[in-house]
């Protein structure tokens, strides 16, 4: 990473349900506020448009310790019914990028 710092986090949960519905749920990237960050009013809307596919762009906004925030995500692996990635950057001041790799088992 150019200019910071790769911080790795990861974590590992089970879901009752079977990993193709699991992946049903997350690619559908402009659901994602109704699931993930709800006290943030997370909000995402399609930009490219088309169904969800490695190059997908999403445009994201929320509020963040009482800020309105958003980021630029974009998918950078899809391989149904195991795996999704997204680029998700966010501009400002401090601008972060962080990738979110789910992996399904």
């Amino acid at each position: 990473m150019e200019g910071g710092i790769a911080v790795p986090i990861r974590a590992k949960i089970q879901v009752a349900a079977p990993p193709q519905r699991v992946f049903e749920v997350l690619s559908d990237i402009p659901n994602h506020g109704s699931w993930a960050n709800q006290k943030a009013g997370l909000e995402v809307k399609p930009v490219s448009g088309g169904p969800t596919a490695v190059g997908s762009t999403f445009k994201s906004s929320q509020k963040f310790a009482g800020k309105h925030t958003g980021a630029e995500i974009k998918v950078i692996r899809l391989d149904p019914p195991s795996t999704l990635a997204f680029e998700a950057h966010h501009a400002g001041k401090k601008p972060i990028t962080y990738r979110s790799t789910f992996t399904l088992t």
